[in-house]
């Protein structure tokens, strides 16, 4: 009889532990499901704003994004106001130098010069405006002869940005 009972005592040794073990178990499945529920309820919310159409206030931001972005030149309206002149572009010592204006008296406008070719990418380079004698001048804008790497024939565009509008002048040049 001595036997039976450490056999008995040493079954219910184990079956107590395995009870807890159980418990254990199902604690940390219930405690995981809450935190993943939390989770997907967080995520869910995410996802349906994305999906769904754009509230009022998406619109006016993305309206308002669309208003701040840079607009390409196709998109700025040529002014029947302002024009641009290139006063001088010339190759020496090793760049190429552009000086250009506009009739504008206020300032405050940006100048850019595109150079074009069809055997070479375009090369841009901008730079700002003084006002001198009354009208709008651009700063000196040099562009080393490394940056091109085709000799020959280029289109040069001047272009005088100013109150979202523009004035373009334009002159055939040789890069030697």
């Amino acid at each position: 009889m001595i036997k039976i009972k450490i056999k008995r005592k040493k079954v219910f040794k184990i079956r107590y532990l395995i009870a807890i073990f159980a418990m254990l178990v199902l604690l940390l499945t219930y405690g995981w499901l809450v935190v993943s529920k939390t989770n997907n309820q967080v995520d869910t919310g995410t996802s349906q704003k994305e999906t769904n159409s754009p509230s009022l206030d998406d619109t006016k931001t993305a309206d308002s994004d669309k208003k701040d972005a840079p607009k390409t030149t196709d998109e700025i309206p040529v002014s029947n106001i302002l024009s641009a002149s290139i006063k001088n572009i010339k190759q020496s010592e090793g760049y190429i130098t552009f000086n250009g204006g506009s009739n504008d008296t206020q300032g405050g406008g940006q100048c850019s010069l595109t150079l074009t070719n069809s055997n070479d990418r375009p090369i841009t380079k901008t730079s700002a405006t003084n006002i001198i004698d009354g009208t709008a001048s651009c700063t000196t804008i040099q562009i080393s002869e490394n940056e091109f790497s085709y000799l020959g024939n280029w289109l040069a565009t001047f272009r005088y940005y100013n109150n979202d509008t523009q004035a373009i002048a334009t002159e055939s040049i040789t890069i030697k």
